[in-house]
This record gives C-alpha cells, sequence and structure tokens, in this order.
C-alpha cells in the first residue's frame, strides 16, 4: 500500500510541474523569431501536451 502512494505523489508532482511548464511554453513560442527554435518549442510542447 506504501508503494501507490508513493507512486501517487510521484505522478501527482509531474503532473504540477507540467501544468506549470506549459504556460512557460507558450509565452516562449510567441516571444521567439527564429524557425529553428520554434520548430524545437513546438517539438517540447507537443511532447508535454501528449
Amino acid at each position: 500500500m506504501l508503494w501507490i502512494k508513493a507512486l501517487h505523489i510521484v505522478f501527482v508532482t509531474s503532473w504540477f510541474a507540467g501544468l506549470f511548464y506549459l504556460p512557460r511554453l507558450f509565452v516562449n513560442h510567441a516571444m521567439v523569431s527564429d524557425r529553428a527554435t520554434l520548430d524545437r518549442l513546438e517539438l517540447m510542447e507537443q511532447k508535454l501536451y501528449r
């Protein structure tokens, strides 16, 4: 039972990290000017969103 609680804490922490990181990626996406950085940010957004 303890391992379920530990796994739950890990998953919730990861979920919250994604929630806080995704808006920052969107802000960077809106501010970027070069295509290479834009492509990299789009890839990061897609991987995080899935």
